[in-house]
């Protein structure tokens, strides 16, 4: 598992390239695809929605 130390010792590019940006994408083609009318709302959704699992 990966502990608070370990991840504040990692830079932040690293951390948000292994964190968040996999999980960002995902969520940016699902709006490519379904082009909703309030995008941000639909990706916040979409974030919120991926945290819980």
């Amino acid at each position: 598992t990966v502990t608070n130390s370990h991840v504040a010792s990692i830079a932040p590019r690293a951390y948000l390239d292994d964190s968040v940006v996999p999980v960002l994408l995902e969520g940016m083609k699902l709006l490519v695809i379904e082009r909703p009318t309030d995008p941000l709302e639909f990706l916040g959704k979409y974030l919120l929605e991926r945290s819980q699992k």
